[in-house]
Formats: C-alpha cells, sequence, structure tokens
C-alpha cells in the first residue's frame, strides 16, 4: 500500500486554541505554553497541527480545557476557546499513515517506505523513561522481512515494539506513537526525512478524524479565526 497521499486543492482544515489563537497570521515560532513539558516545547519544529473535523477540533478543544483548567486560566483569564480554519492553496503531498493499526503497523509501515526512525537520536519520550527506537530496530526489520508470517520470533518482536509503550492502554499506543514522530527533538529528524522524499508532512490518526501535520505554512491561506467560548 502507498503511503503517499495527495490533497487536492482548498480541502478545508481546523485547529483549536485555548490560549492564544493565530489572529495575526501563520508563525513557525509560536509554542503553544500548553505543551512545553521538561524537554522544552512539544513541538520544538513549529510545525502546524490540524483536524480534517471542525466538529472533532472543537470537541478536543473542550477536552483540553476540562483537562488543564487551572494552567490554561492562569494566561486565558476568559477560558476562551478558538477554532482556526485554513485550506491549501496547492496540492499537499503527504506521507498517509491513518490506514494503521496499531503501532506495530506504524512502524513496520515506515521502514518499508524507506523512513528510518530506528536510530539513537530519535526516541520515545516519556517523563518517567525515554527509550530509544533503536532498541527496536532489529525487530521492525524482522516484521518487515516475515510480513504476515505467525512465529514465535515474530511474536517475541511484536511485543518488544508494543512494550515500548507499556504505560499506555493498548488503544492508546498508536496515537502517542504517531504524536512522537515529531516530538521535541523527533521533529527536526523526522521533518528532515520527509522533505528529502518530496512530503509537506504526514497524516495519523488520534481522534475520530485524521490529524495533518504540515511542516510549513507557505502553502496554506490565511487563517480565519472564529471564537467558541
Amino acid at each position: 500500500m502507498s503511503l503517499i497521499k495527495v490533497i487536492s486543492i482548498s480541502t478545508q482544515l481546523f485547529r483549536y486554541d485555548v490560549i492564544q489563537p493565530p489572529t495575526g497570521g501563520w508563525s513557525n515560532d509560536f509554542k503553544s505554553p500548553i505543551y512545553i513539558y521538561e524537554f522544552g516545547p512539544k513541538n520544538e519544529i513549529g510545525a502546524f497541527y490540524f483536524f480534517d473535523s471542525r466538529n472533532v477540533s472543537i470537541e478536543v478543544g473542550k477536552n483540553v480545557i476540562n483537562q488543564r483548567r487551572d494552567f490554561i486560566m492562569e494566561n486565558n483569564p476568559e477560558l476562551s476557546l478558538w477554532v482556526t480554519t485554513t485550506k491549501n492553496l496547492v496540492e499537499l503531498n503527504m506521507l498517509d499513515l491513518s490506514h494503521c493499526s496499531d503501532v506495530i503497523d506504524l512502524y513496520v509501515s515506515l521502514w518499508n517506505e524507506g523512513i528510518d526512525v530506528f536510530r539513537d537520536d530519535f526516541y520515545k519520550f516519556s517523563r518517567f523513561n525515554s527509550s530509544k527506537l533503536s532498541q527496536i530496530r532489529e525487530d521492525v526489520v524482522f516484521l518487515s522481512r516475515h510480513n504476515n508470517h505467525l512465529t514465535s520470533k515474530s511474536q517475541t518482536c511484536e511485543c518488544n515494539i508494543s512494550n515500548l509503550f507499556h504505560e499506555y492502554e493498548e488503544k492508546e499506543k498508536l496515537r502517542y506513537a504517531s504524536q512522537g514522530l515529531t516530538d521535541f527533538s523527533n521533529g527536526k529528524i523526522f521533518k528532515n526525512i520527509l522533505e528529502k522524499g518530496g512530503f509537506d508532512g504526514y497524516i495519523f490518526r488520534e481522534t475520530d478524524a485524521n490529524t495533518f501535520c504540515l511542516f510549513n505554512s507557505d502553502k496554506l491561506s490565511q487563517p480565519v479565526v472564529e471564537e467558541i467560548l
């Protein structure tokens, strides 16, 4: 299955903001305070994240407010929620990972596409114990070479990959692994790999809608901001 997906012109994309919407235009330098952790800004590369559903964008924004209410009120006492709409001005070439069924499928799909993130400087970040993805390199390579052949060895490889995300429930592992491709220092590496391959970003699924990660805003229309709350 090809992982290349061309997004047609004028596809609507949506994002939420709970502290500061992009009323002055897009900026690679903006780092939302709500996503700054002990490792630094989660979105270190200043990428742009969108849903392809307005309703999902609003729903996720409301959930973030409920989960981080105290912190948000320190930065935005009025506790507002904004939804920003944009469109792509030209076709976008995206790496489509939205079909992946689990974290094993995700990593094997990346390897099969020639995208090597299984290295010493690429991490699965955790506040408790960050892990180098190089430790599962042999497991991913084995599963890629022996696709659909269930053996004790393949089961061991699958367990090794899944156990990397042991602190998450099974249904959450894919979401965190997909997000993690651009988390912190991973972002620069993943962006460089994809841009060399001619990609504008990647698509993954973490909710009932697809998430679009775009590395630059030069192919997007100016943001249209709407205050929801």
